[in-house]
């Protein structure tokens, strides 16, 4: 295992170990923080989280993938004139994947016992507007998109690619269906918070 990598490694290992530590610490507390294609929910919402669900872990499988034959299918693309990867584009990646481990953690690490994976329209959880919210409202989605495109540019392959664009897309639609449960739970104090806050930053 050369540098980058290692530098690919700990960085897949930070950004998922982090999201299943939470799960881990909130369960230990009786709460079911993955609400994924569970509980109550329109049959849209449930179709675009079993949707991401899918994208999610393929994404994960391919960027592990992309990490072990990183050396393998760097030459293959390189001599087919595709993406080639570089020291330059490593420290690019590096750190816009490092900006959405940041993201991703403290919107988790905000939530608190308000963070939820999915929509559930059973569970009652706390409208949050300070911290990290108060320039995005939906830091943790910024957190998982800024993550694959750093990933994305280390590792460059058109496998890796076409997952991105499939991932972005995806995220894109989560949130789409999770505004329009916002904008049913929390009506007015929403659509102030949305005037207020960008989609993303």
């Amino acid at each position: 295992m050369d540098v980058v990598q290692m530098i690919g490694f700990i960085l897949w290992i930070v950004f998922y170990g982090s999201y299943f530590v939470k799960i881990y610490k909130e369960k230990k507390q009786g709460i079911s923080v993955n609400r994924m294609a569970r509980g109550i929910k329109s049959l849209a919402t449930k179709i675009v989280e079993v949707f991401l669900i899918v994208i999610t872990y393929a994404m994960a499988v391919v960027q592990l993938l992309s990490l072990m034959f990183y050396g393998k299918w760097a030459l293959v693309f390189q001599r087919e004139g595709v993406l080639v990867t570089s020291p330059v584009s490593t420290v690019i990646g590096t750190i816009i994947a490092v900006l959405g481990i940041i993201f991703f953690v403290t919107a988790m690490r905000e939530m608190r016992d308000n963070w939820r994976a999915g929509i559930d329209e059973s569970q009652e959880t706390d409208f949050v507007t300070e911290g990290i919210y108060k320039i995005s409202r939906n830091p943790a989605f910024v957190g998982f998109d800024l993550f694959y495109i750093g990933y994305g540019i280390i590792f460059s392959n058109g496998l890796q690619v076409l997952f991105v664009l499939l991932g972005l897309m995806t995220l894109h639609m989560q949130i789409r269906q999770e505004e329009k449960y916002m904008e049913k739970k929390h009506a007015g104090s929403y659509l102030a918070y949305r005037k207020r806050v960008r989609r993303y930053l």
